[in-house]
């Protein structure tokens, strides 16, 4: 993603200037608190949309199981949908702090504290016995079905999140512009 900031400056306001900018070095040295409550909150939902969508949000729908792998699934798991056996990797994938989910903060090389980026996933091994082997090592002949995974609409409003998380509007006395 890029951002652009545009900042207006008058003259005489050097003082509001310099406050603008020590604000937004501190938002940016800083950065898990975007992480953590302006974009992670929002994943398990875009997650859950992607299955109730069965991935048709991302551009293209799940295709149909295989016959062998439909047929098990179905004596074992009636009447869940495509992509859910027992329910228990969905369950990791749209809620937090559950077994099988994990957020992770990759922080600088050199022991810097800030993230620049967020990883949020499942941990497959906890979910291994729900899938025979092939569908986890990629050797299946099933086709992929993702569903972490985000659509335009996910992505404008993320952007408008971190556009709001940068807003130094309130320094300065104004509204920055959305």
């Amino acid at each position: 993603m890029k951002f652009i900031l545009n900042i207006d400056y008058e003259a005489g306001g050097r003082e509001q200037l310099t406050a603008v900018f020590f604000e937004l070095d501190k938002k940016i040295r800083n950065l898990r608190p975007l992480w953590r409550n302006y974009i992670l909150p929002l994943l398990p939902e875009i997650i859950w949309k992607n299955f109730e969508t069965q991935g048709s949000r991302l551009g293209s729908p799940w295709p149909p199981l295989v016959p062998e792998y439909e047929k098990r699934k179905n004596r074992l798991y009636p009447g869940n949908p495509i992509n859910v056996a027992s329910g228990r990797m969905l369950t990791a994938a749209t809620a937090l702090n559950t077994p099988g989910n994990f957020v992770y903060w990759p922080t600088q090389e050199g022991g810097g504290g800030n993230p620049s980026f967020m990883i949020y996933g499942i941990d497959k091994t906890k979910f291994r016995h729900e899938y025979p082997k092939f569908v986890q090592d990629g050797t299946s002949k099933m086709p992929a079905r993702p569903f972490i995974g985000l659509a335009k609409e996910d992505i404008e409003k993320i952007t408008g999140l971190v556009l709001d998380w940068f807003n130094i509007g309130s320094v300065t006395g104004g509204n920055a512009p959305k």
